[in-house]
């Protein structure tokens, strides 16, 4: 069985759950490539997996709601239509904000994928110390955002990033992903 999964990182949050489930499939006997999803093509993929996958995972990060490089996931499953689709975004929200991650997922992929994609999210991080110029931008008008909203109305998750800003921060642990381990790995060993 062949996976190929696909790192959307940009501070490292995203790439090292990429590596936490690479490693998981490995010991667990699959074959398994991963690439970046920058400059990334089915074509390219084909070649390095000696064919098509039986598995595709996409682990990128969410900023202001647009996953990043998600076009190569929606590629990789219009080209590799067998496949099992498994989502991850990766941002400083809490998992448990349910309904505005589910909103994410479903603003960047076209609904014929959304219907065939395992959704997950987990929390990575924020790196204040490596965020790019544009990216440090649209923070302050969060941080902005946030302060300006009184405290008894604001989300934990909201708080938290306020008491924190400044600071670089890291969630990133493999109990965060462990729901997606298990729905892959436990269905996988019972296909075999």
């Amino acid at each position: 069985m062949k996976a190929l999964i696909l790192n959307g990182s940009i501070y490292g949050h995203s790439g090292r759950y990429a590596e936490m489930i690479a490693g998981a499939l490995q010991e667990s006997g699959w074959e398994v490539h991963t690439l970046p999803t920058k400059g990334f093509t089915v074509k390219a993929a084909s070649e390095t997996l000696g064919g098509d996958p039986d598995l595709v995972v996409y682990a990128g990060g969410n900023y202001a709601g647009k996953l990043h490089h998600v076009k190569a996931f929606v590629n990789a499953a219009h080209a590799y239509t067998s496949a099992r689709l498994v989502l991850l975004s990766v941002a400083w929200a809490d998992p448990s904000r349910t309904e505005e991650v589910a909103k994410v997922h479903s603003a960047n992929l076209p609904s014929d994928v959304l219907a065939r994609t395992e959704c997950f999210h987990a929390r990575g991080g924020l790196a204040h110390s490596k965020v790019s110029f544009a990216h440090g931008l649209a923070l302050k008008g969060v941080h902005a955002f946030m302060n300006s909203t009184p405290e008894n109305k604001r989300h934990p998750n909201d708080q938290e990033m306020l008491d924190t800003w400044g600071k670089d921060t890291d969630f990133v642990k493999r109990e965060n992903i462990e729901p997606l381990l298990e729905a892959i790995l436990g269905q996988l060993s019972q296909r075999r």
